[in-house]
């Protein structure tokens, strides 16, 4: 987390002060990506190595941040958001799993160094492909005036702390699974196995999202990416085999997707646009201390399976109720103004 933290409070300014220009703000980092990628190829036995992946790790978050704030620009409704951000999402997943297996053919084939090569022509192409995104219309989705802005700030803030708690949860189970299946000598392909069903829910999440929006709002979206994994974690906490595992995994990936793109959809909608870079920088440097907070515990602590899974559900509820009563709060406050 300490490189994108480190910038964050300047990204979030910049981006915000290039409103129109976002789109070319995406693209310069995407240029810096790929010219890194021949940095690091050429520097892979020497120290600069370093300060190269550093700056990489760096542009990758912007990217992801300039991303968020790109979105309403392509979209019409407000209802919409939530099903564009899941297709990036799906995006990402998909060409991240295809780029992969493409990458240790490469690697096997020439070496590390084409697979950096590669990298930087992809970047390059994706620069390409950014410079074809329309600029913020006049309008944008986000603006809000008048007192309601009060509330779509709290709003904000309180969506932004479910979502920190499900980031956390999800560190929390990475390092709780990793020093249990330690403990039982398990495989290390079931490790992998486990890392694979998060994913798959991560790719269930996204694809589920945008037809739970049809349904419900971003709130109720956000609540019930909390209240699922929950409940899973809870009842396999009985059972502490491979089934388990897996199943917990599968579904705090699932909700850990859904909810992020409930809650960039609610930023995105309630947010003013002069404010989307610095609050999406902002919260995703939230979100990384959250994950490593929670991976820390298993960490600090040995912890069993059992009593871990029952922990996390009760930080998952815990969380949830600290969302929904702050909701519950904030309308009332308002309802008396």
């Amino acid at each position: 987390m300490t490189p994108f933290a480190l910038f964050a409070p300047v990204l979030g300014p910049a981006l915000d002060r290039a409103r129109r220009r976002r789109a070319t703000l995406a693209v310069v980092v995407t240029i810096g990506r790929a010219i890194l990628c021949v940095l690091i190829a050429r520097h892979l036995k020497s120290l600069l190595l370093y300060p190269e992946a550093f700056g990489m790790l760096v542009l990758m978050k912007s990217f992801s941040v300039t991303k968020s704030a790109l979105v309403p620009a392509v979209v019409s409704e407000r209802s919409e958001l939530v099903r564009a951000n899941s297709r990036l999402t799906l995006a990402g997943v998909i060409g991240g799993a295809a780029a992969g297996f493409l990458a240790v053919g490469v690697l096997k084939l020439g070496g590390p160094r084409w697979v950096l090569f590669c990298g930087a022509i992809v970047y390059l192409a994706a620069a390409r492909l950014t410079m074809l995104v329309p600029r913020a219309k006049a309008a944008p989705l986000g603006d809000v005036a008048g007192s309601s802005g009060a509330i779509h700030v709290g709003g904000i803030r309180l969506a932004a702390f479910a979502m920190a708690v499900l980031r956390g949860g999800v560190g929390f189970l990475v390092f709780l699974l990793a020093f249990a299946l330690k403990r039982q000598n398990e495989p290390a392909w079931f490790y992998g196995a486990v890392v694979g069903a998060s994913s798959a829910g991560g790719f269930i999440g996204a694809v589920v999202a945008p037809r739970v929006r049809k349904i419900l709002r971003e709130e109720a979206l956000l609540v019930s990416a909390l209240a699922l994994p929950a409940a899973a974690a809870l009842v396999c906490a009985r059972s502490q085999g491979r089934p388990a595992a897996l199943i917990v995994a599968f579904m705090l990936g699932l909700g850990a997707s859904a909810g992020r793109a409930g809650f960039d959809s609610l930023v995105q909608r309630d947010a003013p646009d002069t404010a989307w870079g610095r609050a999406f920088a902002r919260y995703e440097a939230y979100f990384q201390l959250a994950w490593v907070i929670g991976a820390f515990l298993p960490v600090l602590h040995s912890i069993s399976t059992g009593f871990g899974l029952v922990l996390l559900a009760l930080g998952l509820v815990l969380g949830g109720f600290i969302y929904l009563g702050g909701l519950a709060a904030d309308t009332l406050t308002h309802a008396k103004t």
